[in-house]
């Protein structure tokens, strides 16, 4: 060892004073930088933390903003079928119709044809 780095000892063997205070002042310093080695490392861990839930926070507001588009999109195309078949439907009821119309023409003019013939029969 060092003799300067020695501890002292007074006259009757014991350690002085200043070298204790000494060495509590070195242990003090180690943990004192010690601390602030382990601050320094777990704030780099948490910026690194915020900016990774930043970035995830963001992708997210992407994501939930391109859902949003998707589904007015598919609002819009549910609405354009809708009216097709809104469409189509009243088009096939119209058909209906008038081939309904067409069978009770001929219902008639079969019930007409019958007496008519029955009364030519007689």
């Amino acid at each position: 060892m060092d003799p300067r780095k020695r501890p002292r000892l007074n006259n009757d063997g014991s350690l002085s004073t200043s070298a204790v205070l000494q060495t509590e002042i070195k242990t003090l310093r180690a943990e004192l930088e010690h601390s602030q080695q382990i601050r320094s490392i777990e704030r780099k861990n948490a910026d690194r933390s915020e900016q990774r839930l930043r970035r995830q926070l963001a992708d997210a507001l992407e994501e939930a903003e391109e859902n949003k588009e998707l589904i007015e999109s598919l609002r819009e195309e549910l609405d354009r079928f809708n009216e097709q078949m809104e469409e189509s439907r009243e088009e096939w009821r119209e058909r209906i119709q008038w081939y309904e119309e067409q069978w009770e023409e001929q219902q008639h003019q079969q019930e007409l044809d019958d007496v008519g013939y029955n009364d030519s029969a007689v």
